[in-house]
């Protein structure tokens, strides 16, 4: 479930921007470092799988360094 979260956020980000190293294998766990763009989004749960499983409402999209989204409404 983790790796398929991966695939999903950082291969889809891979393909926006190819000059970005792609996953080698099932221990590639992307993350978020200094420098790096301000586009993400926060999700609540207790692993990576249960964030995705469960489908909380309880969310927040970072777009550019701003919040454009809280719980499902657009701020």
């Amino acid at each position: 479930m983790e790796h398929a979260l991966a695939v999903g956020t950082w291969g889809g980000a891979t393909v926006i921007d190819p000059s970005l190293p792609p996953l080698r294998g099932v221990a590639d766990r992307p993350g978020v470092a200094v420098g790096d763009p301000a586009d993400l989004v926060l999700l609540d749960g207790e692993a990576p799988a249960a964030a995705v499983q469960d489908r909380l409402p309880h969310r927040t999209v970072i777009h550019a360094g701003r919040v454009v989204a809280h719980d499902l409404a657009l701020v």
